[in-house]
């Protein structure tokens, strides 16, 4: 990351060089310069140079930042899930529904993305403001009123961007919500695939699934129209400081205090100064955006506190993960006697479970468990397989109470 910051710096922090060499070879045009052409070209093939090498660096550290960070959230959400009772291992939302598989894939697949490129877009961000204040000071020093001029309407776009933030999280959010509804919505399908076909239901289940798109394709588009208009409004401030130069400079021009190379300098300095305006409006956009998959990954990680999501592990890119340890089982583990007792479990945000459950199990013998739909029979044996968390109890294996039975 430290490497990709100074590599944006190098990259767009030393544009305004670009404009002080076109001042110096517009001024020899012109005769005002004290410089040689020799020293304006050897100054133009070095700073292409730097900024070949600053590209590079980039591109390079940003791929690795980008890859390393995406896989360590996944790492960490999916490392989450796995932690948590098998029989439960999606969080129970507000409303006392369970987390739909959809909206968990979504969220390691979208949510993941979306943070590192907000944490990556801070890096553009540090250097477009090197080479965008840089370029201000200059222009500042030279002209002051074309400068203010110049910089008045970027002031706007960052203003306006900032008031459409709250629209861009709103919209981000419907939107990750209904991709959650259509990837669950297919998991659901073909899980159920003879429940379907048994009840008749495929026309009406195609219909849901086309109501479901359409919804999806209207939160997307809104949430992409959103995100288009800022960058749209941000990268057309470029033609507009251009056009506020060409009609501020000339009267500067005929007073003698600004000349053809300072005109050629305002005129390449205006990106810098709107490229850090269009990166800060975006940055802003982007951030409204990824608040909302900010609390959705906290939602996955169900409980841990703030910043777990983002603990350093370490990731496999570019090597073989460490084999797993396998610890051979023998006679002394084999099953003599299960004892239960008071084995009791309910469900979140409901009273159905089970409660007090004893029973005792021996090598060799065969036990039936029955009773209605819903009486607890599964719960049961989720629950001593450990799958779902007991809220009271005990189990003993061979004598030796189990402490976590998720883990036995």
């Amino acid at each position: 990351y430290t490497i990709d910051v100074f590599s944006m710096i190098l990259n767009l922090g030393l544009v305004t060089v670009q404009g002080l060499i076109l001042r110096a070879f517009f001024d020899y045009l012109t005769g005002e310069a004290q410089f040689s052409l020799e020293w304006v070209v050897s100054a133009q093939v070095g700073y292409g140079l730097l900024v070949i090498i600053g590209m590079m660096g980039a591109m390079l550290a940003f791929n690795h930042f980008l890859y390393h960070t995406t896989a360590l959230l996944i790492r960490n959400l999916f490392g989450r899930i796995l932690q948590m009772p098998g029989g439960r291992p999606l969080p129970v939302q507000e409303n006392g529904k369970v987390m739909s598989t959809g909206q968990a894939v979504s969220t390691l697949r979208d949510d993941t993305k979306e943070m590192s490129f907000g944490i990556a877009l801070v890096d553009d961000l540090i250097g477009a403001g090197v080479g965008g204040l840089t370029a201000t000071a200059v222009m500042l020093s030279i002209n002051p009123w074309v400068t203010l001029g110049t910089f008045l309407p970027l002031v706007i776009v960052v203003f306006i961007a900032h008031r459409l933030g709250n629209y861009a999280r709103k919209f981000r959010a419907v939107g990750r919500q209904t991709t959650s509804n259509v990837t669950g919505l297919i998991a659901d399908m073909f899980n159920g695939t003879e429940t379907v076909k048994a009840a008749g239901a495929e026309e009406r289940l195609i219909a849901h699934f086309r109501e479901v798109n359409e919804q999806r394709k209207t939160a997307m588009i809104k949430d992409k129209l959103m995100t288009e208009f800022v960058d749209v409004l941000s990268g057309g401030t470029a033609d507009i400081g251009i056009g506020l130069v060409l009609l501020l400079a000339p009267q500067a021009m005929y007073n003698g205090s600004f000349t053809v190379g300072d005109f050629a300098l305002f005129a390449s300095y205006v990106w810098p100064m709107t490229h850090m305006m269009k990166i800060a409006a975006g940055l802003i956009t982007r951030y409204r955006q990824v608040d909302v998959s900010t609390v959705r990954m906290d939602e996955m990680m169900q409980g841990l506190p703030a910043g777990a999501a983002v603990e350093h592990q370490r990731v496999y890119l570019r090597e073989e993960p460490p084999e797993l340890r396998f610890a051979p089982k023998t006679t002394a583990d084999e099953l003599h006697t299960l004892t239960v007792s008071n084995l009791s479990y309910t469900y979140p945000y409901s009273e159905n479970g089970i409660a007090e459950i004893n029973l005792q199990l021996q090598r060799g013998s065969f036990t039936v468990i029955t009773g209605r739909i819903g009486s607890g029979k599964t719960t049961l044996l989720k629950v001593l397989l450990g799958l779902l968390p007991g809220d009271g109890g005990e189990i003993l294996w061979n004598g030796q109470l189990v402490d976590k039975p998720d883990d036995f």
